[in-house]
């Protein structure tokens, strides 16, 4: 048995298979790494934000709607057993308020 390292079969090492990953070269760092100018980080930071405002102008009006329906369903105490489709219009509402706080977040994480 041989030593780490040590060619047990006589062949020069520059014959021999190279068996470890050569060096990593030309690694991406700080100074390599692609810059993207000013005004063009702003137009995406722009862009960004838009998407995401009208995601939220979208889940407000999702939410709306589906407040519109349980009102609808006249949800109110009466003798009538409830609209067996208000569990889920109250689920929906629900995630919708979820969502509409998480865009928020995302928002005020925003330039």
């Amino acid at each position: 048995m041989g030593s780490p390292g040590v060619p047990t079969d006589g062949a020069p090492a520059a014959s021999r298979p190279r068996t470890e990953a050569p060096a990593a070269r030309g690694n991406p760092g700080p100074e390599n790494f692609p810059r993207v100018e000013r005004g063009e980080q702003r137009d995406r930071d722009t862009r960004a934000r838009q998407i995401v405002e009208r995601e939220l102008a979208n889940e407000q009006r999702m939410l709306g709607d589906a407040r519109k329906q349980i009102a609808a369903m006249n949800p109110a105490p009466t003798d009538r057993p409830p609209d067996p489709r208000l569990r889920e219009w109250l689920d929906t509402v629900s995630r919708h308020e979820r969502n509409i706080a998480e865009i928020q977040r995302q928002l005020s994480l925003m330039r």
